[in-house]
């Protein structure tokens, strides 16, 4: 599972220690520090410059997935910048191997793609959605993401868990999964 957490803080989660918020998916009284590794970055951009200017930190350059722009209940689009985002991150990540955009910015396109191997190579995972913090409970916070047309249920990781699929992917969603890359971005 993860172990290690990269945060780019804006907004209403500057100035929250991230260290001190319960870790709820973990069962017990601990803190999120007693769980991970916590490390704070001012942009993905400036942590991927960071990166390839000093070989103590070099990243492999492998591929990147984005799951960015999804459409909100009304199925408009309200984040027009992400496609920029989308853009300049595929300029460093040449070998881009998943983009969930707009319609298919699910929570079901995103846990069939990791069903379908899809994420085995992926070195960098970029969230690029509206979200939702609370800091005092992490089981509140979610990455918002496009809405199924109708609900739909589907075996996730072991046949015999179900779960409906809605328009959030929750923090205690996304710790569980068993991602083989280096870098999740939750820019929310």
């Amino acid at each position: 599972g993860t172990k290690r957490l990269f945060v780019l803080n804006s907004g209403n989660m500057l100035g929250i220690p991230l260290e001190a918020v319960p870790d709820s998916a973990n069962g017990t009284s601990a803190l999120m520090i007693d769980t991970f590794t916590i490390s704070y970055a001012p942009s993905c951009a400036i942590l991927v410059e960071l990166a390839n200017r000093s070989d103590r930190y070099r990243f492999p350059k492998h591929t990147l997935a984005f799951i960015g722009d999804p459409l909100n209940r009304k199925r408009e689009r309200t984040l027009p910048f992400s496609r920029v985002v989308a853009r300049r991150m595929e300029a460093h990540f040449p070998q881009s191997v998943v983009k969930l955009l707009d319609n298919s910015a699910t929570e079901y396109s995103f846990y069939g793609e990791i069903e379908k191997g899809e994420f085995k190579d992926v070195a960098y995972v970029h969230f690029d959605t509206h979200g939702r913090s609370d800091p005092w409970d992490s089981s509140k916070w979610f990455l918002s993401l496009t809405p199924p047309t109708e609900p739909v249920a589907m075996p996730l990781l072991h046949p015999e868990c179900r779960r409906i699929i809605d328009d959030r992917l929750t923090f205690d969603e996304i710790l569980p999964l068993v991602l083989p890359c280096r870098l999740v971005i939750l820019n929310a």
